[in-house]
């Protein structure tokens, strides 16, 4: 399919461009050999001139002759002006998108295929910027969600250094403190392999969706190894989940539902109650969670899938920032869409749907 579209593409291209050429080619040597008639006519008319046969094809010659190189002059100088210059523009502007400057724009006048080039270059250009941006906040961002759990796990390690020096040591204190290096250290652990994760899956271009399984199967596991967590918060649940089999990439989908049920269990309160829904149909499936928790506000909203922001800091010290983000990318490349629905304290829910 796409060769066929590509091959419509080159052929429009061509024709475009050659009916481009062609108008120049007859206007000019319509200008010339109008200008040329008339002259002849002016001078004929002027001077009464009266030529024999053979004179006056010598001059029927001589004005074919000039009148065809009058006629490649103005067809070249056309040419330049609403073709090679335009193309020349575009080299350089290339030139310029590789030695790394991003911010080049090309005009885009008129409606044939250069119009086109230079609104797709514009737009891969507009790409790379964001890209670019992207990247370098990325770093950014990444320095920072390191620097603080070093921070801490530096300062607590002093501490213990100190207290042994010193030969004083509180042991229940220093456990507190060891305990807290050893958490920074999983945060860090967790910061890395979601990193990892993420990279995988901006590189991998295409997903495989072999694998047969049963998602509700994927979620009532997910339950069972959370249970410690949402036990103690004494949070009550109520499943609709479809136990059909499909066909998808079991790994990343249960990735989904494990970061999407961590996080309703984080973000409710004790007490509180979670429902999931599971639909599947010969042409879709449908998932819903829907939390009791905090909610959100419509700014926190945009920005949920947002690379490393959290919404509530408070609750969220153990998260990287990068859950949400790496849930819409896996849905993404599966196929489907997420979306979210929440008001504040009046919890959330995310829809998940995903094409068979």
């Amino acid at each position: 399919m796409n060769n066929i579209t590509e091959k419509k593409s080159k052929k429009k291209f061509k024709l475009k461009l050659s009916l481009k050429i062609i108008l120049i080619n007859f206007v000019t040597t319509l200008i010339v050999n109008t200008a040329l008639f008339f002259l002849l006519l002016i001078v004929r008319t002027s001077t009464n001139l009266s030529l024999d046969t053979d004179t006056a094809e010598r001059w029927l010659s001589l004005l074919s002759f000039i009148t065809g190189i009058i006629s490649i002059v103005l067809f070249a100088v056309a040419i330049n002006i609403f073709i090679v210059k335009r193309i020349k523009q575009l080299n350089d502007s290339t030139k310029e998108v590789a030695s790394g400057n991003f911010n080049v724009q090309l005009q885009e006048k008129g409606k044939d295929e250069l119009a086109e080039l230079a609104t797709s270059f514009n737009i891969m250009a507009n790409e790379l910027k964001a890209n670019e941006y992207l990247a370098k906040e990325f770093v950014r961002n990444i320095s920072h969600e390191y620097k603080t759990p070093l921070s801490v796990i530096k300062a607590y390690a002093e501490w213990i250094g100190s207290e042994l020096g010193e030969k004083i040591v509180d042991k229940k204190q220093l456990q507190e403190y060891a305990d807290i290096i050893i958490n920074e250290a999983d945060r860090m652990a967790a910061l890395s392999k979601s990193m990892i994760e993420l990279s995988l899956l901006e590189s991998t271009t295409i997903i495989k969706k072999e694998d047969t399984f049963c998602p509700a199967a994927q979620i009532n596991n997910i339950l069972k190894t959370m249970q410690v967590k949402w036990g103690q918060k004494q949070l009550e649940f109520d499943l609709q989940l479809n136990d059909t089999a499909i066909t998808s990439n079991e790994q990343l989908l249960y990735q989904v539902w494990q970061n999407l049920i961590s996080n309703a269990v984080k973000f409710t309160d004790s007490g509180g109650k979670i429902k999931m829904l599971l639909q599947i149909t010969d042409k879709e499936l449908h998932f819903e969670i829907t939390d009791s928790g905090i909610g959100l506000n419509e700014q926190d909203k945009e920005k949920l899938f947002t690379l490393f922001f959290m919404a509530d800091k408070s609750r969220n010290t153990e998260g990287s920032g990068l859950g949400l983000a790496i849930t819409q990318r896996i849905i993404n490349k599966l196929g489907g869409s997420i979306a979210v629905k929440s008001e504040e304290n009046k919890g959330t829910t995310f829809v998940v749907k995903l094409d068979k």
